[in-house]
């Protein structure tokens, strides 16, 4: 971790509570959302999201079918 990475989270963990929700939902603001986890879609994960299991066109090259 970088010295300013480590300085930063000192910084934030000096703050009280409600420095650090003022803080977190501004950066929120500024980068779309706080929670979450990106996911390769660019969606974020805890969204509602399906998964197509469906088969592809053609056949399948492992089994054939």
């Amino acid at each position: 971790m970088s010295p300013k990475l480590e300085q930063l989270i000192q910084q934030f963990l000096s703050l009280n509570p409600a420095e650090q929700q003022v803080l977190l939902s501004m950066i929120g603001k500024s980068r779309g959302s706080v929670s979450g986890i990106e996911h390769r879609s660019g969606g974020f994960l805890g969204e509602s999201t399906t998964i197509n299991f469906a088969p592809a066109p053609g056949r399948c090259s492992r089994c054939g079918k």
